[in-house]
């Protein structure tokens, strides 16, 4: 059920707001990031074959685009390493 959610989303996303990136959609266009206990990181994999089809990425585009996810995850929750 959730998945179906995120992907009527990112739909909107992709065909009303001009959102062309993967991390865009998680950061700025919902609050996918902040919601999800994971982050979303179960839905990356779905909601980048979404993306890809929808703005016709190849497989190395989509690959990039959840690298840059990644990073954006790596960093911003680096301090957790701390604790």
């Amino acid at each position: 059920e959730d998945k179906l959610v995120w992907a009527i989303e990112a739909l909107h996303a992709i065909r009303h707001t001009m959102c062309l990136n993967l991390d865009d959609f998680y950061l700025r266009r919902t609050h996918l990031f902040l919601a999800e206990p994971d982050q979303g990181r179960q839905l990356a994999q779905p909601l980048s074959q979404l993306f890809a089809e929808k703005l016709s990425w190849n497989d190395s585009g989509r690959r990039e685009q959840l690298a840059r996810l990644q990073r954006h995850f790596d960093m911003e929750l680096a301090w957790k390493k701390e604790f």
